[in-house]
């Protein structure tokens, strides 16, 4: 149903880029770490906040305490963990706000290292200069989650189309069509099937537009619940296949995949 890669010869890595650790949001950088470690995901990124990494003395800490620890879980194993450093921004396009999450290519090493944070409120102008001078990829994070309560509002049609517009820009790599923390909540099925219809209209205009699954763990215990598959050489291959279009959603755990099972009868 949503696979658009073919299998080759190369090796197979699962993905998840959308997770928390900033105070207030999310789970300690120890918890966060044995979630990745237990969830045998082969890349992370951590997307903490703009607003958070923004009032942040060393907006890089708490990512690369989270690696720090992953290398000691790990330590005397031949297993590979690709951390990566992402910020989870608010970006105003026609009027409506949408969350996207950028992961950036350029590894981070120190907070002397962390690129350009776009403060709440940017537009699309800003988001083209992050990524003419920022190589990374953009995910359009929970498209429809503020669409629960709307479903018969009257702006309704209006965020269907911003959100549509958005994604057929060129101004996002992939939508994140299946949302960990949503799939665990009462609401999972209208948001997730409504993402899912729109990015699907959206792939026939934009079709190298990836599809890819990310936790949103806010707490560690929901890291790895879905995942984005894609294949590659090596686990940084991951920005070239979300630039193809050549991700798949994966679901990890068997309740996430009874729920996928629910809204779409098929995985």
């Amino acid at each position: 149903m949503w696979l658009y890669y073919a299998t080759n010869n190369m090796s197979r890595f699962n993905a998840d880029l959308h997770i928390h650790t900033d105070p207030g949001h999310g789970d300690t950088p120890e918890n966060t770490a044995e979630g990745i470690v237990a969830s045998g995901i082969d890349v992370f990124a951590i997307t903490d906040h703009a607003s958070a990494l923004l009032k942040s003395e060393n907006p890089a800490e708490r990512y690369l305490d989270v690696r720090k620890t992953i290398r000691k879980l790990v330590g005397g194993t031949r297993r590979r963990i690709l951390g990566l450093f992402g910020v989870e921004m608010s970006i105003i396009f026609e009027g409506i706000s949408h969350h996207v999450c950028y992961i950036f290519e350029r590894p981070v090493n120190s907070s002397a290292d962390v690129p350009l944070i776009l403060p709440v409120g940017s537009g699309p102008k800003d988001l083209e200069y992050l990524r003419d001078n920022y190589s990374g990829v953009a995910l359009l994070c929970h498209p429809a989650l503020r669409m629960g309560g709307q479903v018969h509002h009257r702006r309704r049609h209006r965020r269907v189309a911003a959100i549509a517009d958005f994604m057929e820009s060129g101004l996002v790599d992939a939508v994140e069509g299946f949302n960990g923390a949503v799939l665990s909540n009462g609401s999972s099925e209208e948001i997730t099937r409504l993402g899912i219809e729109m990015f699907s209209e959206a792939k026939k205009i934009k079709p190298n537009l990836a599809l890819v699954a990310c936790s949103d763990a806010h707490r560690a215990r929901i890291i790895g619940s879905v995942a984005t598959r894609f294949m590659g050489k090596k686990p940084e291959d991951i920005f070239d296949a979300i630039r193809r279009g050549d991700t798949n959603p994966i679901f990890i755990r068997d309740t996430v995949l009874r729920k996928v099972q629910e809204i779409f009868g098929e995985a």
